[in-house]
């Protein structure tokens, strides 16, 4: 099924494709765009459903792709009516297959270009005093299984110094940073190397400028059983090497 917005001497014309305005207290009428389904004794794929921008003109100006923008429909102010959501969902898979993959890739730059940025930020807060939205990464819940591995991390590079950065911007000073919850068991790890030749693993060593700065290892209360193990420098250092633990040795 094609259907194409006339071409003209201009501009191109716009296409529309709306379900129907409701009357009264009802909902809009649903709009769904869907691959055909294959055969019931095929064992073929379903048909799939593209959006794609067009192509950019190849003159010698040249010219951007179109942009694909989708939109949940804004609420109205009488009523207090929530924005409609938008939710991209990969297929559920039968039997003992696995699920549909849901990727989310920026372009790809071009030969000397960079790639696209990709950007993930909820929604801003109301104009006077409302909070911005939550932002959670979470693998899914399971009910016997192992739930699926969360992993951040920067693309293979041959030079450079490719940074992550949690927390390291100046928008709200008064944020808390937190790695671990109250009920963990499992093992918090910071610095893994094991093959390379030097790691540095600092902990608030940034030169500072009247800021008094505490760090705590160990601390709190142990109400009821239970204490604190503090083990530093006690691993067994290599043929003709030393450990070497500093404290103070600055001032």
């Amino acid at each position: 099924l094609n259907v194409n917005a006339r071409t003209t001497a201009g501009a191109g014309r716009t296409l529309t494709i709306s379900a129907g305005q409701s009357n009264g207290a009802n909902a809009g009428g649903l709009l769904t765009l869907q691959g055909g389904a294959a055969a019931a004794t095929s064992g073929a794929a379903g048909g799939a459903v593209t959006l794609t921008g067009a192509a950019g003109t190849s003159t010698s100006t040249g010219g951007n792709g179109g942009a694909v923008t989708i939109s949940g429909g804004a609420g109205t102010s009488s009523g207090n009516r929530s924005g409609g959501a938008v939710s991209v969902t990969a297929g559920l898979s039968t039997g003992n297959a696995t699920g549909g993959t849901l990727s989310v890739t920026s372009g790809r730059g071009g030969a000397t270009g960079v790639g696209g940025a990709l950007t993930v930020t909820s929604g801003a807060g109301g104009a006077t005093s409302g909070n911005s939205g939550a932002v959670s990464l979470q693998s899914g819940n399971v009910t016997s299984g192992t739930a699926g591995n969360v992993t951040i991390d920067v693309g293979t590079s041959t030079s450079g110094t490719p940074a992550i950065s949690v927390g390291n911007s100046t928008n709200s000073v008064a944020k808390t940073i937190t790695i671990g919850g109250t009920t963990q068991t499992g093992t918090i790890t910071l610095g893994a190397a094991t093959t390379a030749t030097t790691q540095a693993i600092d902990i608030s060593s940034a030169n500072s400028t009247a800021s008094a700065q505490t760090i705590t290892i160990g601390g709190g209360t142990s109400a009821t059983s239970g204490g604190k193990i503090v083990n530093i420098a006690t691993g067994v250092p290599g043929a003709s090497t030393t450990n070497t633990v500093a404290i103070g040795s600055g001032g």
